[in-house]
Parts: structure tokens; C-alpha cells; sequence
């Protein structure tokens, strides 16, 4: 008899910032050193070395008047404490230590590579415009936008990270 196992989708939120935040720069780069690659810290730490979930990533979205960030997790119900345990252990290394220049480095680099190789689709190019002529005042190229990313640092990453990442404020689901 084959035997199965109780899988479940872990989600902690916290709250972030609107569309118009000039924090979200920094959010983005936090997010894709903590959970946005292969290479990232939580992939690494949960999936790679202790092996407790098949999936694992962290993201943001805006909106007008507030935003959230999210780490997401695919595991076994029986990992998510050990997973958090980790999940936490990472979030307090982004408040307690500035990310490295190689972190920093390689985070930008991939952003600059995902957001290229995405604008290829002339509808991801429709859809760039669309959401920028819908929620900012003013529309903001592909590349204005890297012009951002380029000059996150990483104090903007821990400044960011100790406004984000308040464990009273986090919800669970």
C-alpha cells in the first residue's frame, strides 16, 4: 500500500507598502535575496539543505493605500514549525546584518536579467504600461525602474526589512 503524505501550503504575510512607496525598490531587492531565485537564502535554507519543503519564495504586492509581503511555502504539515523556525532565523538576519555586495550584486543582476528577458512578450510590454498609466502618476519605463533597483543599498535593505518584517504584525495562514 502506497502511503501519502499530509501536504500543505504555508503563508505568512506582513504588512508592506502602496504603489507609490519609494521603499518598494528595496522591498523587491530584499525579496529577491530572501526567497525570489534558486540561489536565494530561504531556497537554500529550507528546500536545499534541510529539505523541508518543495516550494518556498517570497513576493509583494501594492495597492493604492497599503501592500503585504509574503513568504510562501509547499510542505508537508508536518515541517511547517521547523520551517518557520527558519523562515524567522532569515528575516532576523536581513535586521540584524547588511546583506553582503555579492547578495546585493546578484539580486540586482537577476532582476535586471528576469525583467529584460519578461519584456520580450509584447503583452507583458501591454500590461508594464497599462498598470503603470493605471495606479502611479506618472508612467515609469522598464529602465527607470532599474534605475531604482541599481541604487538600492544595502541599508535601504535593512531599513527596509526592520519596517517590514514585525513579527507582531505578521498573520499566518
Amino acid at each position: 500500500q502506497k502511503k501519502t503524505t499530509d501536504q500543505a501550503q504555508l503563508m505568512l504575510g506582513f504588512p508592506g507598502f502602496p504603489h507609490e512607496a519609494t521603499e518598494n525598490a528595496a522591498v523587491t531587492v530584499l525579496n529577491t535575496i530572501l526567497g525570489g531565485s534558486m540561489s536565494s537564502r530561504l531556497f537554500i535554507a529550507i528546500r536545499e539543505r534541510r529539505g523541508l519543503a518543495y516550494m518556498v519564495k517570497s513576493g509583494d504586492e501594492n495597492f493604492r493605500d497599503t501592500g503585504y509581503v509574503y513568504v510562501r511555502a509547499g510542505l508537508e504539515a508536518k515541517n511547517i514549525n521547523k520551517a518557520m523556525r527558519v523562515v524567522e532565523a532569515e528575516i532576523n538576519r536581513f535586521k540584524e546584518r547588511l546583506v553582503s555586495k555579492s547578495e546585493l550584486h546578484v539580486a540586482k543582476t537577476h532582476l535586471r536579467g528576469a525583467l529584460t528577458l519578461s519584456l520580450e512578450d509584447s503583452s507583458v510590454q501591454a500590461n508594464w504600461y497599462a498598470r503603470e498609466a493605471i495606479f502611479y502618476d506618472k508612467i515609469k519605463t522598464p529602465d527607470e525602474r532599474l534605475v531604482e533597483i541599481d541604487r538600492v543599498t544595502a541599508d535601504d535593505i535593512q531599513k527596509v526589512a526592520k519596517q517590514v518584517f514585525r513579527m507582531s504584525e505578521m498573520r499566518m495562514a
